[in-house]
Order: C-alpha cells, then structure tokens, then sequence
C-alpha cells in the first residue's frame, strides 16, 4: 500500500507542472533529490520525522506543501457517502454549480436538493453514484442559485487527469488535512501566485485543494474555499494554534513547520505533538545559516537530518542560466543561492583602532577582576554592565559618538548615551575611595573615557564605509549592511555627507536577526562580531561577497567562529548515521581550545563568555529582587514568560498570553504578534504614558467611542466582545471550573476547546477579541445558557469582527504615523475615523528596540509592572 502510494504521488508530481506567477518552477535535481526525500517521509511509515536545512527558499516550503496535500488527497480511506451523515434537512450544499437545499433522501435513496433553475424552484434527485458532485456549503451567500460558484466540473476533470483517478472515485469532501507553520505572508503568496498546470489545463492550487489561515480567534477561508467546507490546507503561524488543532482533529496527519524561528528556542509546543500517533509526518524546514543551533537535533529521537552543505551541493548538478521568461524568479534566485554556496568565500577588511588592540584585552580583564571580587555590590554589578556595553559599543559602531549623542539629546533615536553611561560610572567611582575596587574602576573610565573622546569624531569603521559607498556611487549594486543595532542606520545617515546620503539609502541596514535571506545581494558587510546564533554570515547563500569589516582584537574571533561553524557542519551531515546521540551531544558542545594560537586568545574568550553570562545573570536578578520587593498581600500578580532588555536601559516583563506590537520596518508596519516570537532587535511601540497599562490601541479605541462621530452599532458590537466574555468567566467561576475542567465540560455542548485556547480568551492581556468560528459562540451560549446569547450567538460572532477589523484599521494608522516620524514627506492619507480624534499617534507612542530578552520560570510579580517599559 505504502509503495503504490508512493508511485501515485510520483506520477502525479511528475505529471504537474508547477508554476509562480505563470512562470515555471524548475524541476533541478536539488529540487528533485528533496522531493524523493518528502516523499520517503510522507509514506515511508506511521510516524516519519525530518529536517531540512537549505540555503534559503520558499520552493521547498512550497514543494512540501504540494506533496502533502496529494498525498491527504489520495490516502483518504473515508466513505465517499460520509459527509451526507452530519448534514442536516434544509442545510446548504452545492450541487450543479448551485447552492441548494440538502431535503433528505426518497425511498430509492435518491439525495434530494433543492435550487433555483432560471427563477424556478427545481427539485434534484441525486442517485447515490454521483454524491461526489455535492459538497456541503458554510458560505454566507444565502441565495439558492448560482451567482459566485466557481464550475466544479471543470476542477473534477483536472482532478481526474492529475491523478489518474475516475470521476466517479472522487471524494467532493477530504477528511484528511496538512498544517502548515509558516509566516501569513507566505501563506498568502502560496494560494495567490501558485498554480498547477496538466495537458494545458490550469489551476491555482485553491480551487483544487481548499485552505484557510488560522489564528487563535479566527479563521481566514482562502479563495476557491467559498463554500467554507474544512480545508485540506491549514495555514497559521503560530504552533499553538497548530497543536490545538492537530489534537481536535485526528485527520490532521501531516506537520510542516517552516522556519527555524520556530524550532529553535522555545520547542515544548513540538515537544508536546511530537510523538502524537495520529500524526504520521512532520517535516522541520529551516535556512543552514541558522538552522545548525537549532535545538531539535539535541531534543527529538529519531529524526531524519537532510542537511544541504557546501559539499553536498557540490555533487549536484547546478544547470545552465534559466531563462527568466519561461522560469519563475524563485528558481533563479535559487539557481544562484546554489552557486553562491557552493563557491563561498567571505573577506576581512582589518582597520586599526583608534587604540592598541590589547587595551580591549585588557579592559575585559579588569572588568571580569571586578566580577570575581564584587563582593554582591550592587553598585559595582552596575559599572561592570555599563562598562560592557561601553566597550561593545566602541567595537561595534560604525558613526562618530558626537552624532549619536546628538540624535539622543534631539530625541530622535531611543537609546542610552554614551556620556551620561561614562559619567555614572566615574559617580560610581567616587562612592569605593580607598577600597581594593578603585584603582581598577578608575583604569576602566580612564580607558574608556579616551577611547570615547577619540571615537567623537574619528571612527575607522565609518571611514572604510564612507569611503566603499563613495567608491559605489554611480554603480547599481545591491548592498546590505549587518550590523548591532537597528538605529545605527539612523546614525550612520545622519554623520555621511550630503552627496552619500543617496547611496545610504539604497543600502538595507539590519542586525542578524532582521537579515533577508531572500534578497539576492552582490555584497553583504558584515560590521564586527556580532551575536550569530540566530543566523550566522559564514553560510550566507544569497550574496556574491561577504565582507567583514574588524578591529585587531576581532580577527582572532572571526577564526574561531569560522573553526566552529565548520565542525558543527560536520556533526550534522553525520547526525543520522550517529549510534551514540551522547556523543553527538558533546561534540556540538564541546570545546575548541586547540583552534587558538596562544593562551591569551583563549583566556580571552572565556572572559568574554563568563563577563556575557554574569551581565545576563545579574541583569535578571536584579529586577526580579526588586519587583519581589513590591509585592504586598491582596496585590494582584501575574506570571511572566519573558523579559526584554531595551535600548534605552528600561525592562519589560511579558505575560504568556500578551499580544506585543512591532514595527516590521521592511514592510513599514506594524503587526500584533506573540511573546514567545519576540526576538533581540524587533522595534516594540507601547504608549507615551508610563502609568497607564493599557496598551495604544485600546487607548485609541477608547477615544473612537467616546467620539460624537462613533457609530452606535460600533459601541453595540466593543459591548458584545466584552460580553462573551464576561459570561464565560462567571460560568466558570460559579462552577469553580479550572481550565481544564472547563476544557472536558466543554465537550457536552459541541466540539471541544482545548484548556491553552480557553486560557487564551479570557486573559485580559492576550488582545483575542473572540473565538474564530460562529461555532464557538453556539457552544458558549447552550453550556453558559445565556439568555441574550442563546436567541443571536451568531451576532457576537459578528461583534468581534467588527471589533477585529477596527484593530486592524488602527495598527495601519498606527504604522503610517511611524513612518511619517521618519519621513516628513511620507503621505499619510486622510482616515474619516482617525482625522476627528484629538490625537497625536507621533506623541502617542514610543518605538524601542529590545536589546536582549530572556526566558523565565516561576517569576510572579505586580500585575501593574507588566507588559510595559520599566525603568527598574
């Protein structure tokens, strides 16, 4: 059985041509090799578990999603008759191109439906042989004819072509379903743009196999799944939402996760599933670049590893140009990431310091002195963080200082000043006269202090850079810019002459973090050593030429990491052939001490860690000793999952369920994402008013209803997404149901929500305004036996959409004043809304850049300290 499916799935891939925009996706044997490979994962077993890691596309997301979606397809083993069980008299279905009135069946088992034929009611008896033409309908339309349905013989015949299948055989309703983990803006372009083409005959890939995107209070039905029937496709990007689906629905046998964002930290949400014997497949997608410190080669049993390096790369056969006429852009860009990689090689730009290189050496000595004879000083705990972050600025800065202390004092970027750092250091100073602790801090700020005053105006790094953009200036090249921070952009634009500031433009400045994998550059300048583990430029595929521009003290560093990337490389193109998992554990933990040349690289090194360690330590223990200190009985509290470290020195303490927003700066917007996806260098917006815990759409939503212009039906619906709510909650709390109780009683009054889902809604700070499906409102209303829900469940449905959508329209505004900041000739068109409000979105909200953030366990603090900058 396993085989034959197998040959099916082959024949039909190899049958299809796949096309983005109309244009070809080339079948290469890299994409072939990986097909073979999903094809072994998908049918080799009952449970198959494997990674890819790639030098960076979308192909392979999309292959995988193909694949999968013909094998839900042809393995269904349900009755072709099934879904005629759960339909009810006088539900809507589609039948002849039409939306009809399911009526039953007659004595000859004939399937009754009722529609309209050219303004007459005509009434279909359906023989039982052709009840694949009848598919059940949850689309809003409520009109029993035509208007809006696609011809469904047509996709019958396709369908039949592709698979080699009778008409006849096919099923009009799959019970098996993929889900597929990926960005929305991915999942998006994958139903737009994708389409399969046989003998001629073309289709986008919706209107073969319907789709939706998921969110935890909302479904989204794709194009081509007008009639909202469930989906083979399940889109979402969140694993949460991912997990509570696959436990709701059996049929769920396949997992794609794409993106190593979403397997490389936080992994309890896989963890969970992973060993789940309903799901028979999934498959780990992920860039080498930032796939090789993911943690699921440490944490999962029996997973397949299919890792693309440089070497195996090169054993494949790369093809002539593609001609961009015929083939998408994706295959050409992968057809040079290809060779990109398999020709690799990245320079060093060494520019002396303004200082001998061994002072830097020397500083982190004293400073990793003063840890080890700290004595818990709090104060001394707070000159080694500032000295820290002093020298890894000093290294890492491609500006004068002047004009950062500049763009500080005028407000215009959010971040600590290097004066002010310097001058409380030197106040620290004062306070250990005559200690043992003096004589090093004051050799610290003297150092310091010179190194600054240099670097005022002189900095080599900008000069190199200066002097490579005026060498670029009338030459169309594509350049990004790696460096530490995300407002060093702003800087650098600031200090460049006026006749560079053109080419600084066409530049994309970014940290690793917020690199685009995707964009094909001809050079990438990557701005000291920076933290990679989150992706690392010694694998980079999408530049001709990487170049990184260093001090002395960091070319030492760039060995090493080179030394280490190349044994992890190792270790993982041997993973799946590893006996002893132990011994693939310390060998990709293991030290490198023989890489140095001498002791004092070495010794470096291991300050540079156990200074980085402390700092973090300390930084953490600190705050929470502090908030602990607050906590008073009768207090409300709250558990916190994370803490950010800001640009600006101030903390925030993120709960669970909290719903942050960032400014996406390549996409100049702002999106409402999660905690657990946060990550060092995202641009968090909160509200100007310190005090205030409510975040800066509800303070504008309030404005919007306490306006003369709101609309009465508006202040209705924010009523009713409050309501369900408060009706959930004193029903759970009269019963005195935990949430999981609450989850298991659930059951009785329709499907079952599970007890993360139902947390999630009733947090108060999670931002969920209501459930996805009309459904969830109906089992609210018979369990809760609410009077007002019970008589229109479906209007609350309807309230927190309206509500939802009114988000959606003030987190674009929101985005648009944003942008206005830093482009005072950005058009910010008039809102009939927003334009009446006496509001100031620019004086509103703070944009600030998380510096470092932190998981954390068992951490309770004041519920009035979280989920908000903190200067603590």
């Amino acid at each position: 059985m396993e085989r034959e499916l197998t040959e099916n799935l082959r024949a039909a891939f190899n049958k299809a041509s796949l096309l983005i925009n109309n244009k070809l996706i080339d079948k290469n044997e890299f994409i072939s090799k990986n097909s073979d490979k999903m094809l072994k994962l998908l049918t080799d077993s009952n449970k198959e578990r494997g990674i890819i890691l790639h030098p960076g596309t979308c192909l392979l997301l999309y292959l995988s999603i193909i694949l999968a979606s013909f094998k839900s397809f042809l393995s269904d083993d349900s009755d072709i008759m099934s879904f005629l069980d759960e339909l009810a008299i006088g539900e809507l279905v589609l039948y002849d191109n039409k939306r009809g009135e399911y009526k039953g069946r007659d004595d000859l088992d004939r399937i009754i439906i009722e529609n309209y034929d050219r303004g007459t009611l005509t009434t279909n008896r359906v023989p039982v042989l052709f009840a694949n033409k009848i598919t059940p309908y949850y689309g809003s339309a409520k009109t029993l004819d035509g208007r809006g349905v696609r011809n469904k013989n047509t996709t019958l015949k396709f369908i039949s072509t592709l698979f080699d299948l009778k008409i006849k055989d096919i099923k009009s309703i799959t019970n098996k379903s993929i889900i597929v983990v990926c960005e929305k803006q991915e999942a998006d372009r994958f139903i737009e743009c994708l389409s399969i083409e046989v003998n001629k005959k073309c289709f986008r890939i919706g209107q073969l196999f319907p789709s939706a995107y998921y969110t935890p209070s909302d479904i989204y039905y794709y194009s081509g799944n007008s009639a909202k029937v469930e989906p083979i496709i399940k889109f979402t990007n969140k694993l949460s939402v991912a997990r509570e689906l696959i436990i709701e629905n059996k049929g769920i046998e396949t997992l794609v996760i794409d993106g190593t964002k979403y397997f490389s930290e936080d992994i309890s949400e896989v963890s969970s599933i992973y060993n789940r014997s309903s799901l028979k497949t999934i498959m780990f997608l992920g860039e080498m670049q930032s796939g090789i410190e993911s943690t699921v080669f440490q944490s999962f049993e029996n997973l397949q590893s299919y890792i693309w390096t440089k070497e195996h790369i090169g054993e494949i056969s790369l093809g002539h140009n593609l001609d961009k006429n015929v083939f998408c852009e994706e295959s050409v860009i992968l057809q040079k990431m290809l060779h990109n990689t398999k020709n690799y090689k990245f320079n060093i730009v060494e520019k002396e310091s303004v200082l001998d290189h061994r002072k830097f050496y020397e500083l982190k000595k004293l400073l990793h002195t003063l840890i080890k004879q700290r004595e818990s000083n709090e104060k001394i705990n707070s000159f080694i963080i500032k000295g820290y972050w002093l020298l890894n600025l000093l290294e890492r800065s491609f500006f004068p200082l002047s004009v950062m202390e500049k763009l500080i004092s005028e407000g215009q970027i959010n971040a600590l000043s290097p004066a002010k750092e310097l001058e409380n250091m030197q106040n620290i100073v004062t306070e250990f006269n005559d200690s043992i602790f003096e004589e090093r801090m004051k050799e610290i700020v003297i150092t310091l202090k010179h190194i600054k005053t240099e670097m005022d105006t002189l900095n080599p790094k900008y000069n190199y850079l200066s002097s490579l953009l005026n060498q670029y200036k009338y030459k169309r090249i594509k350049m990004a810019v790696m460096c530490d921070k995300t407002y060093y952009q702003k800087i650098f634009n600031e200090a460049i002459p006026a006749f560079l500031k053109e080419s600084v433009e066409k530049i994309d400045f970014c940290t690793p973090n917020k690199f685009k994998t995707n964009i094909l550059y001809q050079i990438v300048i990557v701005i000291g050593i920076l933290d990679w583990s989150k992706l690392n430029p010694l694998l980079l595929s999408n530049a001709n030429e990487v170049t990184f521009l260093l001090y002395p003290n960091e070319i030492k560093r760039i060995k090493l990491a080179e030394s280490q990337t190349k044994k992890k490389l190792h270790l993982l193109r041997n993973y799946s052939q590893e006996e002893n998992k132990d011994e693939f554990l310390t060998g990709i933990h293991s030290d490198l001490d023989e890489l140095f040349t001498n002791n004092e690289e070495l010794e470096e090194r291991n300050l540079e860690r156990e200074i980085e360690k402390y700092i973090n330590h300390f930084s953490l223990h600190y705050v929470i000793s502090e908030l602990k200190t607050g906590i008073t009985g009768g207090l409300q509290t709250s558990e916190i999952k994370r803490v950010a470290f800001l640009e600006t020195g101030e903390k925030v303490f993120f709960t669970q369920y909290y719903s942050p927003y960032v400014f996406e700066v390549e996409s100049q917007a702002v999106i409402e994402t999660d905690v657990s996806s946060l990550k060092p260098g995202d641009l968090l917006i909160f509200t100007n008013f310190d005090t205030d815990t409510r975040d800066i759409v509800e303070r504008v939503l309030d404005l919007i209803l306490e306006s003369e212009n709101c609309d009465e039906s508006f202040r209705e619906s924010y009523k009713k997404s409050f309501y369900w709510k408060q009706v959930l909650k004193e029903y759970m709390n009269s019963n005195n149901f935990t949430f999981h109780e609450l989850s298991e009683w659930s059951k009785k009054f329709g499907k079952r929500k599970h007890e993360v889902t139902l947390r999630s809604w009733l947090d108060e700070k999670s931002h969920i305004v209501g459930p996805r499906e009309s459904e969830s409102f109906q089992m609210i209303a018979k369990m809760t036996n609410d009077k007002r829900m019970i008589e229109d469940p479906n209007s609350f449905h309807e309230a927190c959409r309206e509500v939802r959508s009114m988000r959606i329209r003030i987190l674009k505004y929101i985005g648009k004043n944003i942008i206005r900041t830093y482009n005072k000739n950005y058009d910010i068109s008039n809102d009939e809304i927003f334009s009446e409000l006496p509001i100031d979105i620019s004086n509103m909200s703070r944009l600030i850049q998380i510096d470092r953030i932190m998981d954390v366990n068992n951490l309770i603090i004041p519920s009035y300290n979280t989920n908000r900058p903190q200067n603590i």
